[in-house]
């Protein structure tokens, strides 16, 4: 028996169908976390008064060094857990590692806002946008304004947690 080939748009009989409001919802969770991080690389790379080097360099010697600093000097507390490993694998490696590390989630903040709103890759590009934000929840302090009291993992104190959330369903949808 010879297969026939399938028509472009068609599916198969055990393909499963989508409700349009699902598709929907989906693609537009997609475009508006893709233009999260596509704002999100605009803001480190441009800003009214400064170059491009400048700004990269400042996101590396300043705020990329500091947030790391800080999550090592306060290990993150999830479910009640000082997680000692995370502060050294931040000592040990993120912080060494600066000068390569920052421009490289700056490039990945940019293809995978691109990758979101183009479609391309949504999965892949989903699940290592879940890793880089669940490592930025970790290491970004938390708690009342000067108290770094480590990282409630996922709790309003956190401005990381939708996308994170949204991310991880992008990924497993």
């Amino acid at each position: 028996m010879a297969k026939r080939k399938a028509k472009r748009g068609s599916r198969a009989p055990d393909d499963p169908v989508v409700p349009w409001p699902a598709g929907l919802a989906y693609v537009l969770l997609r475009l508006w976390t893709g233009a999260f991080f596509l704002v999100t690389a605009h803001y480190k790379l441009f800003q009214e008064g400064y170059t491009v080097g400048e700004k990269l360099a400042h996101f590396r010697d300043v705020e990329y060094v500091g947030m790391i600093e800080n999550a090592i000097l306060h290990p993150p507390v999830v479910l009640g857990v000082r997680l000692e490993l995370f502060a050294d694998f931040l000592r040990d490696v993120m912080l060494p590692g600066a000068s390569f590390f920052a421009p490289a989630i700056l490039a990945f903040e940019l293809v995978l806002g691109l990758a979101l709103v183009l479609g391309f890759g949504v999965r892949l590009f989903a699940t290592l946008g879940f890793l880089l934000m669940l490592a930025f929840s970790l290491a970004k302090p938390h708690g009342e304004a000067g108290d770094p009291v480590g990282v409630y993992l996922f709790t309003v104190h956190s401005a990381n947690w939708p996308v994170t959330l949204i991310l991880l369903a992008l990924a497993l949808v």
